[in-house]
C-alpha cells in the first residue's frame, strides 16, 4: 500500500489524480484550514502532529472512493473530541456547530457529531457487523470513518481491533478499506519508528509555541503603563 498522505499538499495531489474537480478539492482545502487552525498545537502519542494523523484518516477514506462530505467529514473527526475552540471545553455544543457548520455545511457535521457520539469500542464495532443490515446511512458512514482513523493511526493502537476491523469493513463492502487494514497491520509487525518514539503518558497532547505563553513582567509593566494614561485620558474628558 502506498503511504497514505499525511500534508495538506499530498492530499490534494491525491484527490486530483483521482480525477476530484478543483472545486472539490478547494472545499476540501477550506475543511483542512479549519482543522490546522483547531488543532493547531497539538501532537500525536507518536509523536506527529494532528493535522498530520487527520489528513491521513482523509486520505484513507477518499481511497475508498468517498466523495467530498466524507473526506471532509475525515479532515474534522476529531473536532469536537480534541478541537481546541477558545473554550478549553471539549464536546458538542451550538456554538461549536456553527462554526463547523459555517465551513463545511449541515451534513458533514452530521457526520462528525456522530463520530463523536460513538466512541471507538469494541463492543460498539462488532454489534455494527453483527447487524450491518440495520444501520442507517449515517452510521455506516461513521463505521466507514471509524475504521479509517484507525488505519492511519495503526500501530498507535491495540491489536485487538484488527480482526472486528477487517469483519466490519467486509460486511460494509468496503473492499478497499478491508486491504487497508491489512496492509497496516502487516506493517505493523514490523519494527516502526513510531514505537520507539511514541509517548508513553497520552495518547495526544498540546504544545504551545513559547511566543504564546505568558510573560508575568513584562504583562504587569504594560499594565501599570496604561493605568495612569487612562486615570489622565479620563480626568481629561471630565474637564470638557
Amino acid at each position: 500500500m502506498e503511504p497514505l498522505a499525511q500534508t495538506n499538499l499530498q492530499l490534494y495531489r491525491e484527490l486530483l489524480s483521482a480525477g476530484w474537480d478543483e472545486v472539490d478539492v478547494i472545499d476540501v482545502r477550506d475543511a483542512h484550514e479549519f482543522a490546522a487552525d483547531v488543532h493547531s498545537t497539538q501532537i500525536r502519542r507518536s509523536g506527529k502532529p494532528f493535522i498530520a494523523h487527520l489528513v491521513g484518516t482523509a486520505s484513507a477514506v477518499a481511497r475508498c472512493g468517498a466523495g467530498s462530505d466524507m473526506v471532509r467529514a475525515a479532515l474534522l473527526h476529531a473536532v469536537y473530541q480534541c478541537g481546541e475552540f477558545g473554550s478549553g471545553v471539549p464536546g458538542v455544543s451550538a456554538r461549536k456547530r456553527a462554526a463547523v457548520q459555517a465551513i463545511v455545511g449541515v451534513k458533514v457535521d452530521e457526520r462528525v457529531v456522530c463520530y463523536t457520539k460513538h466512541p471507538l469500542e469494541l463492543d460498539k464495532l462488532r454489534a455494527w457487523s453483527v447487524d450491518v443490515e440495520s444501520l442507517s446511512t449515517l452510521e455506516r458512514d461513521v463505521a466507514v470513518l471509524r475504521i479509517a482513523n484507525e488505519v492511519d493511526d495503526y500501530p498507535e493502537n491495540a491489536d485487538s481491533r484488527i480482526e472486528i476491523m477487517i469483519e466490519l469493513a467486509d460486511r460494509l463492502d468496503e473492499q478497499a478499506l478491508r486491504e487497508m487494514v491489512l496492509a497496516v497491520y502487516a506493517r505493523g509487525t514490523e519494527p516502526d519508528v513510531q514505537v520507539a518514539l511514541r509517548i508513553a503518558s497520552m495518547a495526544s497532547r498540546s504544545r504551545a509555541p513559547r511566543a504564546y505563553r505568558l510573560r508575568v513582567l513584562p504583562a504587569l509593566v504594560r499594565t501599570a503603563a496604561r493605568v495612569p494614561l487612562a486615570r489622565r485620558t479620563y480626568r481629561r474628558l471630565r474637564r470638557t
